[in-house]
């Protein structure tokens, strides 16, 4: 175990690594878990993507069913993390919940209070459970998304 300057054991560190697309995330992931040598939580994205597609203008019925699926996705990676939170004491994590409420803000603003659901209240509780998990998170610098 390696000791902080005051000779102090040091305790394993919990890393989010937050950012948009293309911001060097997982970049900046692969190095700090070699260098920290811990294991890195991957991005495990495809479930959210897959259902994130935009749908035809003026399909509302298309616009809620897809935002449905969104969240159910964002929640079920939140279940998954959970469980990668559990099973090691210390990782880097390229993303984290936050990544996820933002991205859901993104694609459906808040403005539109009809597409709020009890499941976007949860979006937030999931952030607030997963910080407490987290020893710290690295912003990465604002871009807009691509």
């Amino acid at each position: 175990m390696r000791r902080n300057v005051i000779g102090l054991r040091e305790q394993p560190r919990r890393i989010a690594v937050s950012g948009f697309a293309g911001s060097g995330k997982t970049a900046l992931c692969a190095a700090l878990g070699e260098r920290l040598a811990v294991p890195v939580l991957s991005e495990d994205m495809e479930c959210i993507e897959a259902v994130s597609s935009p749908q035809p203008p003026g399909k509302e019925g298309a616009v809620r069913k897809n935002l449905s699926d969104l969240l159910d996705a964002m929640i079920a990676w939140h279940e998954r993390r959970k469980t990668a939170y559990k099973a090691s004491p210390a990782f880097v994590a390229d993303k984290w919940e936050a990544d996820i409420l933002a991205w859901s803000m993104i694609e459906f603003p808040p403005s539109d209070s009809a597409a709020v659901d009890s499941r976007g209240i949860e979006l937030v509780r999931m952030v607030q459970s997963s910080a407490a998990e987290i020893d710290c998170v690295v912003m990465m610098p604002f871009q807009m998304p691509f």
